[in-house]
């Protein structure tokens, strides 16, 4: 009764429901002490809902006969739920019964103190690995495919996962051998290929028929001792590398962070290749290689490519996402052999209007700007709401945004709004709930211009305090050389009781 209360519990704040249709088994339970066991129970179509906690099991998707196409849920995510393959010979995950995508693992930690390999998937299997951590695993016997290995002729989708910490003598993240794959929005951090190639992925002579769609990766501080500290590839087939970012990997040798070899179609757009080794893709490669930020000399000055650096809110912890002023920023093109993720690797929204000149594109890499991010929030203390207003950051020396300020009650202010710098004495303002009427008001409105120069650039504190009123605030995005409001950003409130 305990389990089946947290189980309806988790469903609910997951937005998840068992079905008439499917029969949801809970592990552990009474009935069910372990993962295996419920797989051995199901039929295909259920769902396996796991609660938290280390289960040093190595699980197969299947019943011994066939194959199990079910849906292995971690509700509570790989926080507080490992799959750990320390001990034994097997990988803790197994697809070799012809699964389907509806084959789902989903929420885990996995994990082998480096002992064994994540997940072997084979015998044409296409199963979808979705949302987990892989953590600490190597490939058994100093072979490849440290995390996950996908052999004979499947396609499975990997999304959302993170990778970091494996270890394999070639593809220490992920090995592909004869396949096609769709790998999406997944993180690939701190891997290393130990005497061979790629740290990230590594692709071993797929058939001329396969494809291979990496879209919206992040590869940082990924190792190997000779070639493709990101990637390489050895298939026959078509390789679609679109909006990926490759910062911080190292190979030994003098080999490039792409290596194609044997491709019959390689396209590489939208992509940050800024690496260690400054050798990013062989010149002679066939391919198309355009709107990518690459720091290879050779590529540059090809198409859309810029050597411009890339520009990331801290790339010394890690962070990079888009600091405002990349040239990332809606800087990619949206003509690709591939549909676009919907959301990039934060689950942000994939295409938003980031630099503000009111058209939707999207970014270079696998982060999406959003400039609603960078709203300032007010402190609300003894029903006091207050910020400072900064100097707003420059976009590619043409944008900036303005933070505004509101009430609908006359209350107790510095600057009931963001005073221009033309010598007028107007300031910017909201103009809700008729709040406040001056002629020296500007309410702020999509499409109005004001005058060059105009933006706000010294700092100031906006206090009000006026009680039983409402305060709202808000953000445009002007151009420094007109003064033309390009794009009003949401406006949010909150009571002063």
């Amino acid at each position: 009764m305990r389990s089946q209360m947290l189980l309806i519990a988790l469903l609910a704040v997951f937005g998840l429901t068992a079905t008439a249709e499917a029969n949801t088994r809970i592990v552990p339970s009474a009935q069910y002490p372990t993962i295996q066991s419920a797989i051995n129970a199901s039929v295909p179509g259920d769902q396996i809902c796991v609660l938290p906690g280390t289960y040093a099991e190595a699980i197969n998707f299947n019943n011994g006969t066939i194959a199990m196409d079910v849906h292995i849920i971690a509700l509570a995510g790989p926080s507080v739920t490992t799959i750990d393959a320390t001990t034994g010979s097997a990988a803790a995950v197994t697809f070799n019964s012809g699964n389907t995508r509806s084959a789902i693992l989903e929420g885990f930690t996995v994990t082998s103190n480096l002992k064994n390999r994540g997940v072997d998937i084979s015998n044409r299997s296409n199963p979808t690995i979705r949302g987990n951590l892989f953590s600490r695993l190597r490939s058994p016997g100093n072979g490849n495919g440290g995390a996950i290995i996908i052999a004979s002729g499947g396609s499975a989708l990997i999304e959302g996962n993170r990778f970091e910490g494996c270890i394999s003598f070639d593809g220490a993240g992920v090995e592909l051998n004869e396949e096609g794959a769709d790998i999406i929005n997944n993180e690939f951090v701190g891997n290393t290929a130990i005497g061979g190639f790629a740290g990230g992925i590594i692709d071993y002579g797929s058939t001329a028929t396969s494809q291979i769609n990496i879209v919206g990766n992040l590869f940082t501080g990924n190792r190997s001792t000779k070639g493709g500290g990101g990637l390489i590839f050895g298939t026959k087939g078509i390789v679609n590398i679109i909006n990926n970012t490759m910062v911080d990997n190292f190979m030994l040798a003098s080999a490039p962070t792409i290596e194609p070899r044997q491709t019959k179609t390689l396209v590489v757009v939208n992509n940050i290749m800024w690496n260690a080794n400054a050798f990013e893709l062989p010149v002679s490669a066939t391919a198309t290689v355009d709107f990518n930020i690459i720091n290879d000399i050779n590529w540059q000055a090809v198409n859309s490519n810029t050597g411009t650096p890339p520009k990331f809110l801290n790339q010394a912890i890690g962070d990079y996402r888009s600091a405002p002023s990349s040239v990332a920023i809606d800087g990619g093109t949206l003509t690709v052999p591939v549909t676009l993720p919907n959301v990039d690797t934060q689950g942000d929204p994939r295409l938003v209007d980031g630099d503000g000149d009111a058209v939707p594109d999207i970014d270079i890499g696998s982060d999406e700007f959003d400039a609603a991010a960078f709203l300032p929030n007010p402190v609300k203390v003894n029903n006091q709401a207050s910020w400072t207003y900064v100097a707003p950051p420059v976009f590619n020396g043409r944008t900036v945004f303005g933070f505004l300020s509101g009430g609908n009650g006359s209350g107790t202010a510095s600057g009931k709004g963001i005073p221009l710098n033309d010598g007028s004495g107007r300031f910017l303002a909201l103009d809700d709930d008729n709040w406040f009427k001056s002629s020296l008001m500007v309410p702020m409105i999509q499409g109005q211009v004001l005058s060059a120069g105009a933006a706000q650039t010294t700092p100031f504190n906006w206090i009000h305090n006026q009680k039983g009123k409402r305060m709202y605030y808000a953000a445009v995005v002007m151009d420094l050389s007109t003064g033309k409001i390009l794009k009003v950003l949401p406006t949010c409130s909150f009571d002063i009781q």
